[in-house]
């Protein structure tokens, strides 16, 4: 039987209940790292200024946003451990480290290039457009490209959704192994997963209201609320909403 998207979020605030500490705290470490390790380069590259400071910035900081995917993994092992009834500690977030971290990396790495490109251009046009007499085109081509950009990721995200939660339940699969998974499994569920993901604009939009707090709520229930979609077509969501042990899924 597959859920709906209240029946999944119904899952994921039973399964936080109590339990926010963990991943709030983790979410959180996760965000002063990233924050931390792009710092440097904040501070040294004036991307006001300078395209060419503002490609450099740009570029650092998907860099880092491909080693942080090793801390999100962990964040995911403590979201499943959750859904398994367990009460994690806070040591998970690191533990993606010693399991083959470079898997992290390749699945964040593999789909979000080409999209980070047309990104990039997207947004060059637009500073270019600031600056250019006849400036116009370069609105428009960079709207385009940005445009073009989020419709690329977003479609991506319904085949590749489940990559990460893969990766982080099962040690030894390895990523195309992942992504294989992962596609086989978002057949049929692409437009449930899609829905899940625009259900929380709304809530992404009040957290932004207040001052950013709000996500240390939002964020745990929305990763709670993909885990149980994940366990619900991986079909190891019985009634109730427990979970059931399974040692590989394969697609």
């Amino acid at each position: 039987m597959r859920r709906t998207s209240a029946e999944l979020k119904r899952i994921a605030r039973s399964k936080l209940t109590g339990h926010y500490g963990i991943p709030m705290g983790a979410m959180v470490v996760t965000g002063v790292i990233s924050s931390v390790l792009l710092l440097p380069f904040s501070w040294t590259l004036d991307s006001l200024d300078s395209v060419t400071d503002f490609i450099l910035l740009q570029i650092a900081s998907y860099i880092i946003g491909q080693l942080v995917s090793i801390l999100y993994g962990g964040l995911n092992r403590i979201h499943l451990a959750l859904a398994r009834g367990e009460n994690p500690v806070f040591s998970e977030l690191f533990s993606c480290f010693k399991k083959r971290p470079d898997r992290f990396i390749l699945a964040s790495l593999i789909p979000s290039l080409i999209p980070f490109a047309v990104n990039l251009a997207g947004w060059l046009c637009l500073r270019y457009a600031m600056m250019a007499p006849d400036f116009a085109m370069l609105l428009f081509l960079g709207i385009l490209f940005v445009v073009i950009g989020i419709v690329m990721e977003t479609v991506i995200s319904l085949y590749v959704g489940l990559v990460d939660l893969l990766l982080a339940e099962h040690d030894s699969m390895d990523v195309s192994e992942a992504f294989r998974q992962s596609f086989a499994l978002m057949a049929g569920n692409k437009g449930r997963y899609f829905y899940i993901k625009l259900s929380f604009i709304g809530w992404d939009i009040l957290a932004s209201l207040s001052l950013s707090l709000g996500y240390l709520w939002l964020r745990p229930y929305a990763s709670q609320t993909l885990v149980a979609f994940y366990l619900d077509v991986t079909k190891r969501l019985p009634e109730g909403g427990s979970y059931q042990e399974r040692s590989e899924y394969h697609a």
